[in-house]
Parts: structure tokens; sequence; C-alpha cells
């Protein structure tokens, strides 16, 4: 018993000394995140190649339209234009100021009513495989006429396309001189170092690939109201009262556009109705359709 006595008073002790001579250390990791400016990515200055399309729709649709219509890039970048559409169209620079083009123009010496696509209209200033242009926001600088079938002998390139290298900053305006009044676009041009970010070939895509299917559902769009079957179109008339002659007149509408908006760079090259049947003594009237827009049609896109 005392010997039991003797090991317990030796082992509590031991743990007094033990606590006594033993320094205990309680560490405690604390992580700090310390905030500040995040450093932008660097902003490349290497000239770059991109590229935009001219134009889409095929066979009785056009659409009026470079894709995408806004562009931003450096100097130094070169831009290429390639046409996307079976209707002919320009990519064309005029200097500040200058009056657009006329399509056609009389010719020089020939009887009145004689005319001629004008040469900044019809001819590039770059020839198709030539050296690219550089563009420094004066000057004229063309395409021509853009189409992918060869315009010449067996052999002969296609001119569907424009290439320019941009040398001066600024923000410069271009057309189609086929569709002046309605086909527009725009380049912003950055200086070569500015800390600005500028779009990638893959935005550019994305933004050109967006801003066509806006137009393809306006196209859609104007294809409905032409057949009267648009919401908020009313009083599509194709077909009157028989007359008091005892015939009939019809109405064909020759083309159309979105109504709505009145966006006129989408447009369908075919009458509505396409086929019609009527008696002798009838008649048909070709022309705009006659129609009337409901106040709560709603906007397309």
């Amino acid at each position: 018993m005392h010997k039991y006595f003797f090991i317990v008073g030796l082992v509590a002790l031991t743990l007094i000394v033990a606590a006594c001579t033993t320094e205990v250390e309680v560490v405690k990791e604390v992580e700090v995140t310390r905030e500040g400016p995040v450093a932008a990515a660097p902003v490349s200055s290497e000239p770059r190649e991109l590229n935009l399309l001219v134009g889409s729709g095929r066979d009785t649709e056009a659409i009026l339209q470079f894709f995408p219509e806004n562009l931003t890039v450096r100097v130094g970048d070169t831009v290429t234009w390639k046409i996307d559409s079976d209707e002919i169209h320009t990519v064309s620079f005029l200097p500040d100021g200058a009056p657009v083009p006329p399509f056609p123009v009389p010719i020089s010496g020939e009887d009145p009513g004689n005319f001629m696509l004008h040469p900044q209209v019809a001819f590039p200033t770059r020839l198709p495989g030539g050296d690219v242009e550089i563009y420094d926001g004066t000057g004229f600088f063309g395409s021509g006429i853009l189409s992918d079938i060869p315009q010449g002998p067996p052999g002969t390139p296609p001119n569907d396309r424009i290439t320019l290298t941009f040398a001066q900053p600024g923000t410069f305006k271009y057309l189609c001189l086929v569709h002046p009044g309605s086909m527009t676009g725009i380049v912003e041009v950055l200086a070569a170092d500015a800390p600005r970010a500028t779009p990638s070939q893959g935005d550019i895509d994305a933004q050109g690939q967006k801003e066509s299917a806006q137009a393809h559902a306006r196209m859609d769009l104007a294809r409905q109201q032409a057949e009267g079957q648009a919401e908020g179109i009313v009083n599509f008339i194709y077909h009157s009262d028989v007359a008091s002659d005892g015939n009939d007149s019809w109405h064909v509408k020759a083309g159309a556009t979105e109504l709505v908006t009145a966006d006129f760079n989408t447009q369908i090259l075919e009458y509505f109705p396409q086929d019609i049947t009527i008696k002798s003594g009838d008649t048909v009237v070709w022309g705009p359709t006659i129609f009337t827009v409901s106040p709560s049609t709603p906007r397309p896109l």
C-alpha cells in the first residue's frame, strides 16, 4: 500500500517538474490577403491580319450589311473584307468631304440616256493579287465591284476582296457605293501602343455572327409581313372586291423589306404572291404593299 502511494506521488511530482521545465508554444497561422491594383494584361502592339465579311444572303434574299459593321484596330493592322453574297457590293473609303460617286454616269460623247458604271464604283484601286494598299485616312480607296465569280479571261482571279493596312490613327467611315444610303461601316484605328485592348479575330467573328443572325431574323419577319402572316400587319390586300364592271383588281407586292422598322438592309427580291390566276378583264397592280401597322406591334431585333 505504501509502495502504491509512493509510485503515485512520484508520477505526480514528475508531471509537475515537466510542466515547470517544458516550454509550450502555441502557434497560430494567419493567411493575410493584400488587396491592390491588378495589372492589366499587356497589350500586344504586333501588327495583326483581320478579316470581315461583306453582305449576306443568296438568290432572292440580300442583306446589305458589313459583318461586323464596326471594327477597332491598331496602326499597322491589316484588314481584309471578303464578299459573302451573290449581290454585288463595294468597300469604299472616300476622302473627307468628297461626294459619293454616282452609280451610273453618262458616257462622254454618246447620246443622252446612254450610261456606264462610274469608274470608282466599277474598278478596284488595287488589282487582285497586287500589293496591299496603305490607308492613311486620305485619298480614295475602293474595292470595285466585288464578286466571287471571275470577271475576265480564264485564269483571272476573282475580285472578291479588298485589303488595307492602316497607317494612321483615327475613325474612318466606309460604304458600299452600290447601296450608299444603307450600307456603311466604321473602322476606329488606335495608336500602335495605345493601352486600350482591341478585339481578336474570334471576337470579330462572334460579333459578325451575332449581327448576321439578327439580320436574318429581320429577313424572316419581312417574308412573314409580305405574306400577310406577321402579327400587327393588318389590311394586307392582294385581291379587292369585284368592281362595278364585274372585273377584279389585284395587287402584287414587288419585293419586300422589314416594314415595322423600315429596315432597307434586308431585301427579298420576289413577288408576293408569286403565282396568281385571274380572268380576262381583271386588273393587276405591282407595287408596295398596302398595310397598316398596329401600334402594339412588337418591334423586331
